[in-house]
């Protein structure tokens, strides 16, 4: 592990300034904690939200046309599947709710109720990975890793176990990183291999994405690390903003990539992760995840805060 002079990163008091994306937001009536959030197009989604809400949403309207269904759980990630009919949504008591007709209709599958599933992804039509942590009276942060071959309809438990598992980022040469706190796990589709990366830095990893040999993790504290050989070693750079916490990375190509987090937090680099600049996000709200949907990216967060720009083409 490597650890380098403080970032240097481009910071601008006046917050409330613009670079770069324009950020607009989108006016839903929903006063909900949006946690997870998953977009075929520029118009048509899913949300996720801490009260077991899934919500379709439909933007070709004004208003928004929107569908809720609701669970008696938490939820905390959803996806789906390239061919758009079937999907995943995960969350507390180790619920699973899954459609097989784009959305219209919901199931559950519900494994041991101590799991709390926080992060779900699939690699193709097949393969997928399901992460998350145990939080009963007698085992508390103990990670676990489940993996399908068969596009969900069974599920296998690895022999990964690590503590405060919370995401799986899949790339576009589909390597699977999973980030736990202290550790994360990659695994390399064309070895079929897992190989642990311990990680020495005192502070909670919220995500972990690589893309070619580049890779970031963020996480609490305004924790930053960057990795230039494919997630072998890391780099801790110090915080970006010390007071903030960053839930969730998108890295666009190995160069380009958001983070966003508490406060409405979204700093855009350009460079693998040396310099970050902020941009306005229009809102002070806790940002939680975001999402990548033809030339549009989506965040979602607190107080039904959904927001979005437009990548140049």
């Amino acid at each position: 592990m490597k650890h380098a002079l403080p970032l240097l990163i481009i910071l601008i008091i006046a917050a409330n300034i613009a670079f770069g994306a324009h950020w607009h937001r989108i006016p839903i009536d929903i006063n909900q904690d949006f946690t997870g959030l998953y977009f075929f197009d520029k118009n048509t989604g899913f949300l996720v939200t801490k009260n077991g809400q899934i919500i379709s949403i439909d933007l070709t309207v004004s208003p928004p046309r929107i569908k809720t269904t609701s669970f008696p759980t938490n939820f905390y990630d959803i996806c789906f599947l390239n061919n758009g009919r079937v999907g995943f949504a995960v969350g507390d008591k180790g619920l699973i709710a899954k459609t097989q007709n784009a959305g219209l209709d919901w199931t559950t599958i519900s494994h041991h109720p101590d799991m709390r599933f926080t992060g779900i992804r699939f690699v193709d039509s097949s393969s997928g990975y399901m992460v998350g942590s145990s939080y009963g009276k007698k085992i508390i942060d103990t990670g676990f890793v489940f993996e399908t071959s068969n596009g969900g309809e069974t599920w296998d438990s690895l022999t990964i176990r690590g503590r405060k598992i919370r995401k799986v980022d899949i790339s576009n040469d589909s390597l699977i990183t999973v980030t736990g706190f202290g550790a994360i796990y990659k695994l390399d589709k064309r070895t079929e291999t897992w190989d642990t990366v311990k990680l020495d830095f005192n502070m909670l990893p919220m995500a972990t994405t690589i893309r070619d040999n580049k890779g970031i993790i963020v996480g609490g504290r305004g924790l930053l690390a960057l990795s230039s050989d494919r997630g072998r070693t890391w780099e801790l750079t110090g915080a970006i903003v010390d007071t903030a916490t960053f839930f969730d990375i998108l890295m666009l190509d190995s160069k380009r990539a958001y983070i966003v987090g508490t406060g409405g937090e979204i700093l855009y680099t350009g460079d693998s992760g040396r310099n970050w600049t902020p941009e306005a996000s229009t809102t002070g709200f806790d940002l939680n995840a975001v999402h990548l949907a033809g030339n549009r990216i989506f965040v979602c967060g607190k107080k039904g805060t959904l927001i979005y720009t437009d990548l140049e083409k």
